[in-house]
């Protein structure tokens, strides 16, 4: 457990000195959930708003954030140097995840901080189940972070992982919801992952059932289709 704890310190502080990690990570879900609720007036409060940034954070670290330094560690030969080592492959992953769940709970922590300073008031009740939520979004999205990082080159991870960032943010109800999209928009929406993630948040925090839901089952349907993409298609060189 000790080199478990020592790589993920190693693998924390280095996500840290990375500038571009900070600004997707903090810079852009803290700028748009202080100024997004004023750009749209009363059709983008504060409690439509805060469950897609939540969700879009977890996204940021655990996909963006993580596909990119597994993707560059993998072409650097770090991940067949560091897995041949004493530490092994599979703690090497645990390593790198624990890493990730540490800045990820500072971030949502920081989200949720701002939010009710500026008058968020999510259900009580919602709470637990977001929490739940909370993590099968994040083990989905890994999955889908490693499965990026795990089969294209590093160039392709950052293009493509950077990409799929930008068109969650208008596509996939973190703005603005489904329902709300225009025209074929809405049904291209819950194509993506993002969208049955916000959604099962939103239901949640307004007091719904959010664990019995459709959002919710499509969520869980994501994460284990992509987890075991990743665990079957990732190649360490």
């Amino acid at each position: 457990m000790s080199a478990i704890t020592a790589q993920a310190r190693m693998e924390f502080l280095l996500t840290l000195r990375r500038g571009e990690s900070l600004v997707v990570t903090l810079a852009i879900p803290l700028g748009l959930l202080v100024f997004m609720p004023r750009v749209l007036g009363e059709s983008g409060s504060i409690d439509e708003i805060t469950p897609g940034i939540l969700a879009l954070s977890v996204v940021a670290t655990s996909m963006v954030s993580f596909a990119i330094s597994t993707g560059y560690d993998r072409a650097y030969g770090v991940l067949k140097l560091i897995g041949g080592s004493p530490l092994g492959r599979p703690r090497l992953i645990v390593a790198k995840v624990l890493a990730i769940l540490v800045i990820q709970a500072f971030q949502l922590a920081l989200v949720v901080l701002i939010a009710l300073l500026l008058g968020w008031a999510p259900a009580p009740v919602g709470i637990p189940q977001a929490i739940l939520i909370l993590a099968v979004g994040s083990a989905a999205f890994t999955g889908l972070g490693l499965l990026l990082a795990g089969t294209l080159r590093a160039e392709g991870t950052l293009a493509v992982s950077n990409l799929l960032f930008l068109v969650f943010v208008p596509m996939g109800g973190v703005i603005v919801p489904p329902d709300e999209l225009p025209g074929v928009a809405e049904g291209m929406s819950w194509l993506l992952p993002i969208t049955p993630f916000v959604e099962s948040l939103r239901i949640a925090f307004e007091g719904g059932w959010a664990i019995a839901s459709v959002p919710f089952a499509l969520l869980c349907g994501w994460g284990a289709v992509l987890c075991f993409l990743a665990a079957r298609n990732f190649r360490w060189e």
